[in-house]
Parts: C-alpha cells; sequence; structure tokens
C-alpha cells in the first residue's frame, strides 16, 4: 500500500483505502460533505483494522484517482481556475456524489450534465454549426472546445458522448442520456471498436444499433413534413417571409416539391438517420432547396426546423427501448 502524496496529513483521524493507495484524512471532513461517512463516524466505535494508529476504511469499486478527485473536493483544493472541468471530474462529482450522498458534488455535476445536453436544439445545432466551421463540432466532431465559454467539458473527444450516456443512464437522467446516445448513434458502426471506449458493453451497442433504425425511421416520417399541401400551411416569422407570402415561381417550384414528395412517399428517398440535425446536410432537402424560390426554400426549412424540436424534445421517449437494454 502507498501513502497519497497530497492527502496523508499527519493529524489525520482516518486511513481511507482505495486500491493500492492510502489517504489519511479527516472524520470531521468527510462527515460534513457526506452524509454516507457521516452516519459512519457517528456509530459505535470502531474495532476493526487501524493503519498508523487510526481507523482504516476500504472503499470498493473506486478507482484511487476517483477518490483523490473527490477528498480533493471535500478540502477545497480542487483546481477551479476554469469552470470547465475534465471528464473525470464529472464522472467522480455524479458517481461519488451519489454513492457517497454528497449533495453538493452530485448538484454540480447534474448541473454540468445539463449544460452539456439539456439545452434548446437551437443551442445544440449553433453548437455544432459554429465549431464545424474549423472542421468539427463539439458533440460529433474533433476540435477544442476552449473555443466556447458556454461549454463545460475540457478537453472534449467524440467519443466522450459514451462516457456521458453510460453515466447518465445509470443515474436515471434520461433526457441527458438519450442526447448522448443521439451522439453514439452517428458514430460509424464500424468504428466502434474496444479501442475507441471501454464502455462498448453489449447494451451499449445494442443501443447504439437500435437507436441508429429508430432514429432512421422516425427521420423517414419527418420527411413527410414535405407534403407540399403541409408546406404552404406553414406561417413564416415576421422579417423574412409573411404567410400570405406567394411563390415566386410557381411554374419551378410546385414541380420540384411534387416530384420530391413523390420521391418520399414511394420509400425511395435515401435514409435520413439524424432528424435533429440541420436540413443543408441532408443531400436530397439541399437538392430540393436550390430549385426553390426563397419563400418556398423558408417554408421547407422551417417545417424540417419545426419537427427537428419535436424529435429533440421526445428522444428520451423515442430511444426508450434502446437504453433499456438488450433483452434477456
Amino acid at each position: 500500500m502507498t501513502r497519497d502524496s497530497a492527502l496523508w496529513y499527519s493529524d489525520g483521524n482516518v486511513v481511507v483505502g482505495s486500491g493500492s493507495t492510502l489517504f489519511r484524512v479527516h472524520k470531521s471532513v468527510l462527515s460534513k460533505h457526506s452524509e454516507v461517512f457521516d452516519g459512519m463516524f457517528s456509530g459505535p466505535p470502531h474495532t476493526g483494522e487501524e493503519v498508523d494508529g487510526c481507523p482504516f476504511v476500504r472503499l470498493f469499486g473506486d478507482h484511487p484517482s476517483e477518490v483523490r478527485c473527490m477528498l480533493k473536493d471535500m478540502y477545497g483544493l480542487r483546481d477551479r481556475t476554469s469552470r470547465k472541468v475534465t471528464l473525470e471530474v464529472l464522472c467522480v462529482l455524479v458517481r461519488l456524489g451519489e454513492k457517497y450522498d454528497i449533495p453538493a458534488m452530485r448538484a454540480e455535476g447534474d448541473n454540468i450534465l445539463r449544460e452539456l445536453y439539456d439545452v434548446s436544439l437551437e443551442v445544440f445545432q449553433e453548437r455544432n454549426q459554429a465549431v464545424s466551421l474549423f472542421g468539427g463540432s463539439l458533440y460529433c466532431g474533433t476540435p477544442d472546445p476552449n473555443a466556447r465559454a458556454d461549454f463545460p467539458i475540457a478537453p472534449w473527444k467524440r467519443q466522450h458522448c459514451f462516457d456521458i450516456y453510460v453515466l447518465a443512464r445509470d443515474h436515471v437522467m434520461n433526457t441527458i442520456a438519450a442526447r448522448a446516445l443521439y451522439g453514439c448513434c452517428r458514430w460509424p458502426l464500424a468504428d466502434l471498436k474496444l479501442e475507441l471506449t471501454t464502455l462498448l458493453t453489449p447494451d451499449v451497442l445494442w443501443a447504439c444499433a437500435l437507436g441508429r433504425e429508430i432514429l432512421a425511421k422516425r427521420g423517414g416520417v419527418q420527411l413527410l413534413k414535405l407534403n407540399p399541401a403541409h408546406l404552404k400551411t406553414i406561417p413564416m416569422p415576421m422579417g423574412l417571409f409573411s404567410a400570405s407570402a406567394p411563390c415566386e415561381k410557381q411554374d419551378v417550384c410546385g414541380p420540384a416539391l411534387e416530384k420530391t414528395f413523390k420521391i418520399v412517399r414511394l420509400g425511395l428517398a435515401p435514409p435520413r438517420q439524424y432528424p435533429v440535425g440541420e436540413d443543408d446536410r441532408y443531400a436530397l432537402i439541399q437538392r430540393l432547396k436550390q430549385e426553390l424560390c426563397g419563400s418556398c426554400q423558408a417554408r421547407v426549412t422551417r417545417a424540417i426546423q419545426d419537427d427537428a424540436r419535436v424529435v429533440w424534445n421526445s428522444l428520451p421517449d423515442l430511444l426508450a427501448s434502446a437504453m433499456a437494454g438488450a433483452p434477456a
């Protein structure tokens, strides 16, 4: 067993062990922050194993680096020069915050998860669009997230969506889990390997496979919003085109819309696998809009965006069967 160099206090009155690492700390500090430790230390006098004359408490299932992070947070030693945290710190805040009933840690972890994924569709798309100009996106690409002050994790890697999915799923944060799973489902199946993340358990692979199927089906439903009759009913915001703005080239727009909708209706349209993404990344809509006048383009964009918002808000229900895990 090795003493931790930073968390070994000569006047500490309890030794906490994790793996092969020992931490000599103070009961009062642990009790102040954790209901679990408070209950442990307020019980009958310790009669078990001791280390250096102090009661010894072994923690099971926690990595020494996680315990070190938890104790540093309790002692106010965590680096707070930036509001951003690492993925490891986030996992500690949520997992150990709940396991040892540390309200402040759990609340901070929950808030960070909400900053990540409990956002509006517009914020999600704007984050992706802003960074994609430089070759990637925060959720599904590989840029430096420090470019955005409103993004709480640094450094962010594309595969972190798997960690967030499992973390949120295991702690019953269904909205966060579903939106993180959306990011997992966008990962190319050929690249889903253990080298990517150790979290590729059968349940996670099942969730990704079923999730992709569910999203593709929902994307097909979204394309039905291209029905010309439906597009005529869509009101446009003031300042763009009024609700009654006439088509500027009916002889072109009408046939183009009918042709595209026929392709959709016959099931010949390519799969729209990511129905909360921006429509300009989907070739069928992109080609259609190139043929349309400004008024019709705006209505197509509005129709898809309105439905994308519905999908985004309903992801927890939409992906519930995928998150439930593989059938026994």
